[in-house]
């Protein structure tokens, strides 16, 4: 059925009209979003300035806390370093025991956290610098070993001889056993040559007195058995005298044994040429 000119005219017209209305409402839509925007865009921006300057007091307010931080640090820094100086003055070295407290503060501990620190480079080189100028000893075994030295000058000068007894305990230090380890190491050579020339004054005195004993330990016997030929393991008083002349008849051969010592042992009628005659 064929739709007479007319008709299309209307439908047409209709169709437009609706295209129409619709971008009306859209175009109207698009207008009130727009209109928001502008509306909102002073609110935002306020926002914007309200957060950049509580953003700024709050980054303000930890670059202060850091500086008091800091600031407190390097005071407390300061005042431990003052109470080395002080234990410095007092004693004339810095060889703190770990657990030593000066004015109720741990000492010790500092000094020793300072000596981690350096280790793992986190040190600053002008508290390094310091620490050096009070001759502070980095490495804790040279300075455990320092300050037991010391503390065998302190018995020397307090005691007038360095027969440090086994057991005996020196401010915590069991300063017999160290002397005694040092002395063992010496024998042995394994012991530092800077330390044995530190040491020869206070060694000399021990070996001294500890040949005297033996030797007088040799003469008690003699003089009871009425000769001096001495068994291998014949022990006077602890001391196995058998061997420690075998040492002294060694001493000679090798030309070696002090002249007195040999002139005192030959008086005793010791047969120091020939170890078969023991």
């Amino acid at each position: 059925m064929e739709q007479t000119p007319g008709t299309n005219a209307k439908l047409c017209k209709k169709e437009d009209m609706e295209i129409g209305e619709e971008y009306e409402t859209k175009h109207c839509c698009l207008l009130q979003q727009i209109q928001f925007i502008r509306n909102e865009i002073p609110s935002v921006l306020q926002q914007e300035q309200s957060l950049d300057e509580e953003h700024s007091c709050t980054m303000e307010r930890k670059r202060k806390h850091i500086m008091d931080n800091t600031s407190t640090q390097s005071d407390r820094w300061e005042r431990y370093y003052q109470l080395l100086c002080q234990f410095y003055e007092r004693e004339g070295h810095c060889n703190v025991p770990t657990r030593h407290e000066e004015d109720g503060i741990k000492l010790g501990i500092w000094l020793n956290n300072q000596r981690e620190l350096k280790k793992k480079g986190k040190l600053d080189s002008r508290r390094m610098s310091r620490l050096n100028e009070l001759g502070i000893w980095w490495d804790v075994l040279t300075e455990q070993w320092e300050r037991s030295f010391q503390l065998l000058r302190k018995f020397y000068e307090r005691e007038g001889h360095c027969k440090v007894p086994h057991a005996h305990v020196e401010d915590g230090i069991k300063l017999g056993v160290w002397f005694y380890t040092q002395r063992k190491l010496m024998k042995k050579e394994k012991l530092d040559s800077r330390r044995i020339t530190r040491l020869n004054d206070f060694f000399w005195d021990v070996v001294t007195e500890e040949w005297e004993r033996n030797f007088q330990l040799l003469r008690n016997s003699c003089k009871r058995k009425g000769h001096c030929n001495v068994p291998r393991d014949h022990a006077e008083d602890g001391i196995t005298m058998g061997n420690w002349l075998k040492k002294q008849r060694l001493l000679k051969k090798k030309g070696i044994l002090d002249f007195d010592r040999m002139v005192r042992l030959n008086e005793c009628k010791i047969f120091l040429a020939d170890d078969s005659k023991t």
